[in-house]
């Protein structure tokens, strides 16, 4: 091994008793190397390739590095080494039949359960989730993102009756918000707090332009997540009181 070059490739590890093999592809192939290894002797890797290992023992399987080439290449290159050693069909050690992916590998009932065991109650910390948070921020991967008609028939069922929430809040926890809000007087000090940052405030031109955008997509959805606020007409005396309002927010702006 120490004439492998630390650059990336497609091996190959080999029964030399059956000829039977397992074809991979590495960024960097001595590591690569180094973790099947490791992976072998714990009892890791995937079933057929440990079984066979713990069957034949270490001395008759040879490693050696068919291809080397660029990264962006790896997984074309890994495909037709698959395809021409058949190591995914019972000729080879690899499960699954499409390099760098985990799809047709079929899972045992035994395995599923396992997976299902160790995810109850797992919980991440505040750490975790720090990070998972700061991780996200600036996010834009779902940008641009078309749905198909399943998808929206889907989430407007999901969204039916939330009234514009996605997740819908129960009479308990409508009681509990409500009884913590009440008798908690604000003092003067704290009124003019939240007078003085809310002056001025408003939305740019560009937010409000998003808003709407947002807000017509989701009436495209949806058009029952907000049935209090469209075709509602206001009477003559709200508009008077909102024209009101208005003109008393433009008078303290200008003194």
């Amino acid at each position: 091994m120490e004439s492998v070059k630390n650059i990336s490739g497609v091996y190959k590890i080999t029964n030399i008793v059956n000829n039977k093999c397992y074809i991979g592809s590495a960024i960097c192939i001595k590591s690569r190397f180094r973790d099947h290894h490791r992976n072998l002797k714990n009892n890791k890797a995937n079933h057929k390739f440990q079984n066979a290992w713990n069957k034949y023992g270490e001395s008759s399987f040879i490693f050696e590095v068919l291809l080397y080439c660029e990264k962006e290449f790896l997984l074309i290159r890994e495909q037709e080494m698959i395809n021409l050693y058949q190591s995914a069909t019972n000729k080879g050690y690899n499960i699954s039949p499409t390099a760098g992916s985990s799809l047709g590998v079929k899972r045992s009932e035994e395995y599923k359960e396992k997976q299902r065991e160790l995810k109850k109650g797992f919980t991440h910390t505040e750490e975790a989730k720090k990070k998972i948070r700061d991780a996200s921020k600036g996010n834009t991967n779902t940008k641009g993102m078309v749905w198909s008609e399943e998808q929206k028939k889907r989430q407007s069922e999901r969204l039916k009756g939330h009234k514009g929430r996605i997740t819908p809040i129960s009479q308990e926890q409508k009681d509990k918000q409500s009884k913590a809000l009440k008798g908690t007087p604000r003092s003067e000090e704290t009124k003019r707090k939240i007078s003085e940052s809310h002056k001025g405030l408003g939305h740019t031109p560009e937010t409000k332009a998003k808003l709407s955008a947002l807000a017509k997509k989701q009436w495209e959805i949806n058009p029952e997540m907000f049935p209090q606020y469209f075709g509602k007409p206001h009477s003559e005396e709200t508009k008077q009181k909102i024209r009101d309002s208005l003109q008393r927010i433009k008078l303290k702006k200008v003194v």
